[in-house]
C-alpha cells in the first residue's frame, strides 16, 4: 500500500502543474446544481487526467468523481474518490486556496487520502494505521 500510497502522491503533483499553467480569464467556466456551485474546464481536465491515471495503478478500482455522472457510492473493492479541485470558487477568483484531492476506500472504509495545494505546494497524506503527514512530516 506505501508504494501505491506513492504513486499516488505523484499523479497528484502532477494534477497539481496543471492547475498551476491555468489563466483565471481564460478559465471556462459553468454552473451545476446548487447555489455558486461552479465548474471549470480544469476541473473536468484534472479529474480525467486522475480518473485514467489512476486505472493503469489498479485497473479494477472504482471512481467516484465530483465532476460527471459517476457512481455516487462507495462499494466493493478498491473506489478512489475525487475531488478534482476542492475550491473551485477560489480557483475561480485566482485565489491560491484550492486542492486536488483523491481518497481510496476498500470495501467502503478509507484506506489512503491525499490532499494538494500546488500553490503553496502542500502535501498532506494519511494512509489508515500510518497516521497523516505534511510534506513528509507527522501531524
Amino acid at each position: 500500500m506505501t508504494e501505491l500510497l506513492e504513486q499516488i502522491k505523484e499523479l497528484v503533483r502532477q494534477a497539481g502543474a496543471l492547475l498551476l499553467e491555468a489563466a483565471p480569464e481564460e478559465l471556462e467556466i459553468s454552473s451545476k446544481e446548487g447555489h455558486g456551485n461552479f465548474v471549470t474546464d480544469y476541473d473536468v481536465r484534472v479529474q480525467e487526467l486522475l480518473f485514467s491515471r489512476l486505472k493503469e495503478l489498479l485497473p479494477g478500482a472504482a471512481f467516484v468523481g465530483e465532476e460527471g455522472d459517476g457512481p455516487i457510492s462507495v462499494g466493493k473493492g478498491y473506489t478512489f474518490i475525487i475531488d478534482p479541485i476542492d475550491g473551485t470558487t477560489n480557483f475561480i477568483c485566482g485565489y491560491r486556496f484550492s486542492a486536488i484531492s483523491v481518497g481510496l476506500a476498500l470495501n467502503g472504509e478509507a484506506v489512503l487520502g491525499v490532499v494538494y495545494n500546488p500553490w503553496s505546494e502542500e502535501l498532506y497524506w494519511a494512509q489508515r494505521g500510518e497516521g497523516a503527514y505534511l510534506n513528509g512530516k507527522r501531524l
